[in-house]
């Protein structure tokens, strides 16, 4: 069994929620005491931190914080010039040293704020960068509270909104310098995020947004809307083919692959144009044509599983691994697992779960039994009075959420002691 499938899969990341009640901090000691870079960096995913070197700035702090979940660190010297100690001022935490701060604070925290010169900010926070589809936002604020730039990670990180909430609260100017967002022009990033899709090739954004930038239209391949962008403001700077190839299924993928790209059979051969394919089929990596097409992976696939019990989670996933390289499908695109409510204590299924990061649903045997599904297991309607479990709860979970539609792409498949079956959710 492949080892990976047991790391949780990155999902998009969400932008900093506003307006939450503010985290006190009470001194340096204490961050060091709790291991910012481990046991609490989940809880400080949705806090910013604010650094600040003067007086006036740490006033502006004190009105930020009121606002949002935030940590003020203060420079231990301003603290001292105004004869204040950590326990006179419990809202700040003191530091000697930015250089020895920001290597605990850096991947812990949501967001950061430099209430200074962009100098500072800049010098601070690059040794500890890594990618912009993995670092946090990084903004600055001049003391005055006139600017908020965002200076790092403004699509994929959610800075540029950040300096937009943030400019709001204290009547500054926010400046936003990347081209998309100054020409009103999508950010494939962005609605990819916001959408829930995974990217493939993150790589690909670049040469797909400068072919925006250059006012030529790009080649779409979404039949299902994924990106919600059929029949909105930008759908003009987006073409497709009357009866876009649908990529769901192995054998059509390269077709619709080498349509986004162009290359048709009468095509220039290294004359590829960039393009945007949504699909929840797998591709490998790397794929002629990756650093022109991008691919986006939905949330689109739910999993309907029966299993005996104290079936291991490692089983399940590996189950789950090979069906899904047999069917061609993305491991990515996986949205949820389910099975009837009898199984709600099996460990591994709960496991399962949580290694593949997706909800696990359990639905009842009289809604199980209200879904018409083509298979027919004798154990299970004679221990549950069910015809099947793991196709209707695969279309039970694809319906969740709102959703009326819902396709089986895979009908039951089993080994001794585990059934699966695939739903696609249809929009």
């Amino acid at each position: 069994m492949n080892k990976n499938i047991l790391t949780p899969l990155p999902r998009p990341r969400k932008l900093l929620r506003a307006n939450a009640l503010w985290a006190p901090c009470k001194d340096m000691a204490s961050v060091k005491k709790k291991n910012v870079g481990a046991a609490s960096r989940g809880k400080l995913k949705n806090t910013l931190a604010l650094y600040v070197f003067t007086a006036q700035g740490l006033d502006l702090a004190y009105r930020l914080s009121a606002h949002t979940r935030a940590r003020i660190f203060a420079a231990h010297s301003l603290l001292a010039r105004e004869n204040e100690t950590p326990r006179e001022h419990p809202r700040a935490c003191p530091f000697a040293a930015l250089s020895e701060l920001m290597p605990q604070t850096f991947s812990s925290y949501g967001g950061h704020v430099f209430i200074s010169a962009a100098g500072i900010a800049v010098r601070a926070i690059a040794p500890l960068l890594v990618s912009k589809h993995s670092d946090p936002p990084v903004l600055v604020l001049d003391q005055r509270g006139q600017h908020v730039i965002s200076l790092l990670s403004g699509h994929v990180g959610g800075g540029n909104a950040l300096a937009l909430r943030i400019a709001g609260i204290i009547g500054a100017k926010p400046v936003i310098s990347t081209a998309t967002d100054l020409e009103g022009l999508p950010g494939l990033d962005v609605l990819a995020q916001e959408q829930g899709l995974q990217m493939l090739n993150p790589e690909a954004v670049k040469t797909v947004s400068a072919a925006l930038l250059a006012g030529e239209k790009v080649a779409l391949v979404d039949p299902d809307n994924w990106l919600g962008l059929r029949g909105g403001e930008w759908a003009p700077l987006f073409f497709s083919p009357a009866l876009p190839p649908p990529p769901h299924g192995p054998e059509r993928l390269r077709e619709a692959l080498d349509w986004a790209v162009g290359r048709e059979k009468d095509a220039v051969p290294g004359q590829e144009r960039p393009g945007v394919i949504v699909t929840d089929c797998a591709l490998p990596e790397p794929f002629a044509g990756q650093a022109h097409c991008l691919v986006l992976h939905p949330p689109s696939l739910c999993i309907g599983i029966g299993c005996r019990r104290g079936t291991q989670a490692d089983d399940i996933l590996a189950f789950i691994q090979r069906e899904f390289a047999d069917l061609g499908l993305a491991w990515a695109c996986i949205a949820s697992l389910a099975s009837l409510d009898v199984k709600k204590e099996e460990q591994g299924l709960r496991e399962a779960a949580r290694n593949l990061g997706v909800p696990l649903l359990f639905f009842s045997a009289q809604l199980l039994a209200a879904q018409e599904t083509p298979s027919s297991s004798a154990k299970a309607l004679e221990r549950f009075g069910l015809h099947s479990v793991c196709e209707p709860a695969a279309l039970l979970a694809a319906k969740a959420e709102g959703r009326r539609r819902a396709r089986l792409i895979a009908p039951k498949r089993k080994t001794s002691h585990i059934t699966m079956a695939v739903a696609r959710i249809c929009r």
